[in-house]
C-alpha cells in the first residue's frame, strides 16, 4: 500500500511546482512518467485482477492460434501483437512494452491538452486511473493510442476515425470514441437544464433501475458479441448493487465543476456531462461502467481547465483535492482491482 500512497503524495506535491522554470518542470514531469512506467511494468502477476490472465494468453498465443475472448472479433491486432512478441521476448519485457505505450500515450495527452499537466498527473493517480490500468491494461493501451490524437476531432476527422479504428483492433471499446465527433452539436449552456438532467438521471438510474433494465432488454444488444464475445459480460451485470452515495458524489463534483466553469462550451466539459448522465443511468451495471472510461477520462483535462479560468480557484482546488483524496483512499482501502499487495516479477 505504501508505494501507492507515496505516488499520490509525490504527484500532489508536484502541483506546487508552478513557480519553477518550465524546462525543469518538464524534466520532473518526464521523470515521474518513468517512475510510473517502471512500477507498472515490473508488477507481479498477482497485482491486478487480470494480470495473470494476460500473461497466460501471452504464453498461449506463442503456440496456439485458438482465440480467447480477448482475441475475438475485430481485435485481431492484439492477438498478433501477443503472438509474434511471445516468440522473441518474455512476459516481463512484454509488460514493460505495454506500459511504455500507456504512459507515453497518456503523458502526451496531458502535455497536448491540459492547462496544468501536473494537476492532470495528480488526478491520474488520485482518481485511480493509473491503478486501474493494472487490471485493464489492454483497454488502456487502446486509450493511449487514441487520446493524444483527440485534436484531430477538430482539425482532421478522417485521421481521428482511422486512429480509433486502429485502436479498436486492440480493444473494441475504442469505437465509443467515434462519438467524440458529435459533441460539437451538444449544448450545455443552460444551467437549469444541465443540473436538472443530472438530478433526473441520478434518480432514474439509482431508484428506478427496473425501468433501465427493461430498456436494456428492449435494446437487445447481444448482437454486439460479433465484435467481441465478451461484451455480453458487460451487459449481463446490469442490475447489480452500486451505492447511490458514489453516484451522488460524482454528480456533486460535476455540478460544482460546471458552476465554476467559465467556458460552458468546452469539449471536455461536454464529455464530463455525458459521462455523469450515463454513469447514473447505468450506475448498477457493474463492469459496464468500463465502457464509459472514454468519457470519464475528460476529468483529467476539464478540471485543470476550470481551475485555470475560474475566479474561485483556491476553493475549487480544495474541493478537487478532497474529492480525489476520498476516491483514492476509498478505492485503495477496498483494494479495487486487486492491486494490493504490490509485488514485482
Amino acid at each position: 500500500m505504501a508505494i501507492y500512497i507515496i505516488l499520490f503524495s509525490i504527484t500532489l506535491f508536484s502541483i506546487l511546482l508552478g513557480g519553477i522554470n518550465s524546462r525543469i518542470r518538464f524534466i520532473i514531469f518526464i521523470l515521474l512518467g518513468i517512475i510510473l512506467w517502471i512500477i507498472a511494468g515490473i508488477k507481479g502477476l498477482d497485482v491486478g485482477t487480470d494480470t495473470s490472465t494476460y500473461c497466460d494468453l501471452f504464453t498461449a498465443s506463442k503456440y496456439s492460434a485458438e482465440y480467447d475472448r480477448s482475441f475475438s472479433g475485430m481485435q485481431i491486432i492484439w492477438y498478433w501483437f501477443n503472438h509474434y512478441l511471445s516468440r522473441i521476448i518474455d512476459w516481463k519485457t512484454f509488460q514493460l512494452i505495454c506500459y511504455a505505450i500507456i504512459i507515453v500515450g497518456f503523458f502526451n495527452f496531458f502535455r497536448k491538452n491540459s492547462a496544468y499537466y501536473f494537476i492532470s498527473l495528480f488526478l491520474f493517480i488520485g482518481l485511480f486511473y493509473y491503478e486501474t490500468s493494472f487490471n485493464i491494461m489492454r483497454q488502456y493501451i487502446a486509450l493511449a493510442i487514441v487520446l493524444p490524437g483527440v485534436g484531430y476531432v477538430f482539425s482532421n476527422k478522417k485521421k481521428f476515425i482511422l486512429i480509433v479504428l486502429i485502436a479498436s483492433t486492440i480493444h473494441f471499446s475504442s469505437l465509443i470514441m467515434l462519438l467524440y465527433l458529435l459533441f460539437d452539436k451538444i449544448k450545455i449552456t443552460n444551467k437549469i437544464f444541465v443540473i436538472a438532467s443530472v438530478m433526473l438521471a441520478f434518480i432514474v438510474g439509482y431508484f428506478a433501475s427496473g425501468l433501465m433494465m427493461r430498456v436494456m432488454g428492449v435494446l437487445n444488444l447481444s448482437f454486439l458479441d460479433s465484435i467481441n464475445e465478451g461484451i455480453s459480460g458487460y451487459l449481463d451485470t446490469f442490475g447489480g448493487s452500486h451505492s447511490p452515495i458514489r453516484g451522488l458524489i460524482y454528480c456533486t463534483m460535476f455540478i460544482i465543476s460546471y458552476c465554476c466553469a467559465t467556458n460552458k462550451d468546452s469539449f471536455w466539459l461536454k464529455l464530463y456531462f455525458v459521462f455523469v448522465i450515463c454513469f447514473c443511468l447505468i450506475g448498477t451495471m457493474q463492469q459496464g461502467n468500463r465502457m464509459l472510461i472514454p468519457f470519464e477520462i475528460s476529468m483529467l483535462i476539464v478540471i485543470p481547465e476550470i481551475y485555470a479560468t475560474t475566479k474561485y480557484r483556491n476553493l475549487y482546488m480544495m474541493t478537487v483535492l478532497c474529492y480525489a483524496s476520498a476516491i483514492f483512499f476509498y478505492y485503495l482501502l477496498n483494494n479495487v482491482g486487486e492491486i494490493l499487495p504490490y509485488s514485482t516479477l
